[in-house]
């Protein structure tokens, strides 16, 4: 379009006998083939919540517009005559049913050139329309749905519907995959704008019953939430609409409705987002999934955005799954959880790991020697860097926990897991260094100028401080809720085993001490 070139679409049904235009074609109506050319098409928008095409039939001397879309801004746009009475009636009965429902209307374009259609403006084509009727759809639970919505709220996992379809459909929906139970209510809220002398009110409506209402004035719209935060049965639902008019009139009651409202209908893309963003606000951690190009936002906007489909979502989102169902949000947050459980035992084991080495340093420079060279490279490159590789090859727990592991590493729980495994450290290396002294085979160092520091000690507190660092390991390798036990990880069992093994070699082989020792008769 920006350099006027026009490519249409033509359309035909499959079979060409089903349907035959007779339209302007007089005698030639057999002969004559059934098409409609798409001349321009104005796009799906969220905010106007409807597209349109311009088509012309083979044959026929003028264009038609085709416009489909949610049924009240289909039905605000046509023909007042031409929308059926019970319009609303119908409506209400097919969406409570869970049925997804989209308006469709037409209008005849008469004496419009080509050149003008191509150049008009979208609000002069999509008015006076005439409806045409309903298109009724049912969207199907998928059979993995109800059961991960079950496994989440088991879990302690806030569950929230964010969807640009009519409420009714998207409330009788979330009662079927339980994510409201049966036994619970549902609030609708609605804002009533200011008018004249009149100030904006919420007006709060039972959908199990719409004669119980309860307003809540400018001065206290608080009032009805305060005494809904103590009840756990009752879900609200609001609508874009009314989310836009709160954000307006009584935004200090957003956080409120954000972490009570159960069902958002009808919401913007950038409505999405808000409203992440306001549970991010509140303390929150979201997720999000989305399939379509409207939820990009609030998949990019959450602290974990999951697309369903490989198509515009999946730019946007920091997971995207093979299977669309959502089966992969548990998996994610389980493997989430390993992976932060997991580095923060890698973290613990690093600290303590150099604050054990630099304790049993500390012993050695007291008489004037030091670990070999050999020894530090053999802990430093063989022993840590082998164990931290293997430490995280253990797998996320097959089940989702109840409570969520910490989050931050300067809370009380590692820094007093540090402090206390340190406290034993020290202890055990300064209690097998005292008890080594007294024994009737042990011989003191003597520091020489050639450095060499092949001598009992050395000895002791190399093979004790490797034994501490895979006994670190071990500890810090946290199992159940979040990861499997550390058997399920034969990788590191066995990479244990290989530096267990060689820890006792290296510090025994090399120094003379050892034949003298296994010849004494031992006590």
């Amino acid at each position: 379009s920006r350099f006027d070139i026009i490519v249409p679409t033509v359309v035909r049904p499959q079979k060409p006998d089903i349907v035959s235009s007779t339209e302007n074609i007089g005698d030639n109506a057999d002969m004559m083939p059934y098409e409609v050319g798409i001349l321009r098409q104005f796009t799906f928008s969220s905010s106007l919540q409807r597209m349109s095409v311009i088509a012309r039939t083979l044959g026929s001397a003028q264009f038609d517009l085709y416009a489909k879309g949610a049924p009240e801004m289909i039905a605000s746009l046509s023909k007042p005559e031409t929308v059926p009475h019970d319009f609303h009636d119908v409506l209400m009965r097919y969406t409570q049913k869970g049925y997804r429902v989209i308006a469709l209307a037409w209008r005849p374009l008469h004496k419009i050139s080509f050149v003008k259609v191509q150049r008009a403006q979208r609000d002069t084509m999509e008015r006076d329309l005439m409806f045409l009727g309903l298109l009724v759809m049912e969207n199907r639970l998928k059979p993995q749905t109800t059961p991960v919505i079950r496994q989440l709220r088991d879990a302690n996992v806030r569950t929230i519907m964010v969807t640009g379809d009519n409420m009714l459909t998207a409330l009788s929906v979330a009662r079927d995959c339980g994510m409201i139970e049966k036994k619970d209510s549902v609030i609708l809220v609605h804002v009533v704008p200011p008018g004249g002398t009149r100030k904006a009110y919420i007006e709060w409506t039972y959908g199990e019953d719409a004669t119980k209402t309860h307003m809540d004035n400018m001065e206290d719209p608080n009032s009805f939430v305060i005494e809904l935060e103590n009840s756990d049965f009752i879900h609200l639902a609001i609508t874009g609409k009314c989310w836009q008019l709160i954000r307006q009139y009584f935004p200090e009651v957003i956080p409120k409705l954000a972490v009570r409202g159960t069902v958002f209908a009808r919401m913007s893309p950038e409505q999405k987002a808000q409203l992440i963003e306001t549970l991010q606000n509140y303390g929150y951690y979201v997720g999000m999934c989305g399939d379509g190009a409207n939820d990009c936002g609030a998949l990019k906007t959450a602290h974990a955005g999951i697309s369903l489909s490989e198509a515009e979502a999946s730019v946007a989102s920091s997971f995207t799954s093979k299977e669309p169902n959502i089966m992969c949000v548990p998996t994610t947050i389980r493997e989430g959880r390993a992976a932060l459980v997991t580095s923060f035992g890698v973290f613990k084991y690093m600290a303590c790991y150099s604050l054990t080495q630099f304790t049993s340093v500390c012993l050695l420079y007291w008489i004037g020697a030091n670990l070999t060279d050999f020894g530090f490279l053999w802990i430093d490159l063989v022993l840590l860097t082998s164990l931290s590789i293997t430490f995280g090859y253990t797998a996320a727990y097959p089940e989702l926990a109840v409570t969520a592991p910490p989050v931050s590493l300067l809370s009380l729980s590692p820094i007093l897991s540090i402090v206390f495994q340190m406290m034993i450290n020290i202890a055990v290396q300064v209690i097998v260094w005292q008890m080594a002294q007294v024994q009737p085979w042990f011989e003191a160092f003597v520091p020489n100028e050639e450095e060499d520091y092949q001598c009992q000690e050395v000895t002791i507190i190399f093979i004790v401080s490797n034994f501490q660092y895979i006994a670190l390991a071990i500890v810090f390798s946290k199992s159940a809720p979040y990861r499997k036990t550390i058997f399920s990880n034969y990788v590191f069992l066995i990479n244990l085993v290989l530096v267990t093994a060689g820890s006792i070699y290296i510090g025994l082989y090399p120094f003379h001490w050892l034949e003298q020792l296994l010849e004494m008769d031992m006590p």
